[in-house]
């Protein structure tokens, strides 16, 4: 028998839980790192946003200054 997962997955690492956070920028989800076994945070960019470039490159930095 094979387990269900809780929700959608991200690049076949992540499982994609439940919003635990918005911001002017991003939504924030809890999640779930498959090969690690670990609990996670999921930040991405809003749909309205994510075709700006400018949001983009601002949401990359971002992550890369987290990273």
């Amino acid at each position: 028998m094979t387990e269900q997962s809780s929700g959608p997955t991200l690049g076949d690492r992540y499982e994609v839980g439940a919003l635990i956070g918005r911001g002017g920028m991003a939504d924030v989800r809890a999640g779930q790192d498959t090969r690690l076994g670990r609990t996670v945070a999921i930040k991405r960019l809003r749909p309205d946003l994510a075709s700006d470039p400018t949001f983009q490159a601002r949401f990359r930095r971002e992550a890369q200054s987290a990273a």
